[in-house]
């Protein structure tokens, strides 16, 4: 679930990558505001997340830390 977005708050587009050299891969809308990934990830890594908003603006969060299946960022948008 992608949530506390700034701007526009609309999120048009996700993508998600792993720290060990990852490409990025486009995730996709599954309901609402919850997002997936079909990609077979690595676990105990960073993944780094990049987004797409309605207003044109776009979004890269990298590395962000894990804890358990919560992922979370202290950039501010």
């Amino acid at each position: 679930m992608i949530a506390n977005v700034g701007g526009s708050g609309d999120v048009k587009a996700a993508w998600i990558k792993t720290a060990r050299g990852g490409v990025w891969k486009a995730m996709r809308r599954n309901w609402g505001v919850n997002w997936q990934s079909d990609s077979d990830l690595l676990r105990n890594q960073a993944l780094s997340f990049r987004i797409a908003l309605m207003d044109g603006q776009s979004l890269e969060f990298a590395n962000v830390k894990s804890s358990g299946q919560t992922y979370a960022s202290r950039d501010q948008f």
